[in-house]
């Protein structure tokens, strides 16, 4: 009887600290190959196409989160091609918390590996992984000023359409 109180014990304080990972936020919603209306049931206007035929916006965390405790630094970026989002960027900086890599583990389910090597001599740390038809990449940029995080999901099926996209745009300015 006592062990199963240790375990129930035990299993409530995991519980508890993976719960205290969780955000208030609609990350997500933020998934390659959402549409428009998607973002419209979450009260985001977001998608469309424009003169090259995508849609880039840039927000704010405030904008997906309820509660912005550990995401108040937080730029969101999405890119949408064919009025699908093709992809994500994330930017977070003056957070001593890892919170995007906790967000590409926990919200999108995606396994970086992290060089412990690099972490604990305090260089920048860079990872990269393939899930389904998705590319993340991970990078952490450390230097004097502190500590600079991206998270980048983008769709493989039109990564060189979205590079086309952007020279376009590069180039009409």
């Amino acid at each position: 009887m006592i062990k199963k109180i240790y375990i129930f014990i035990i299993l409530f304080f995991v519980a508890l600290t993976t719960q205290s990972k969780a955000y208030d936020c609609y990350f997500d919603k933020l998934k390659i190959g959402a549409t428009k209306e998607d973002f419209q049931k979450i009260g985001i206007a977001a998608g469309g196409e424009d003169e090259f035929g995508g849609f880039h916006g840039v927000f704010r965390s405030d904008q997906f989160c309820k509660n912005l405790e550990g995401v108040e630094n937080i730029v969101i970026q999405l890119f949408f091609f064919k009025n699908k989002l093709a992809k994500i960027s994330y930017e977070s900086s003056l957070n001593d918390q890892l919170v995007l890599f906790d967000i590409a583990e926990n919200i999108y389910k995606v396994k970086l590996e992290k060089n412990k090597a690099q972490s604990k001599k305090n260089e920048s740390e860079i990872y990269s992984v393939t899930k389904g038809n998705s590319f993340f990449f991970y990078a952490l940029i450390k230097n004097e000023n502190g500590k600079i995080e991206y998270l980048e999901i983008m769709t493989n099926k039109e990564r060189e359409k979205i590079d086309e996209y952007f020279l376009k745009m590069e180039e009409a300015q």
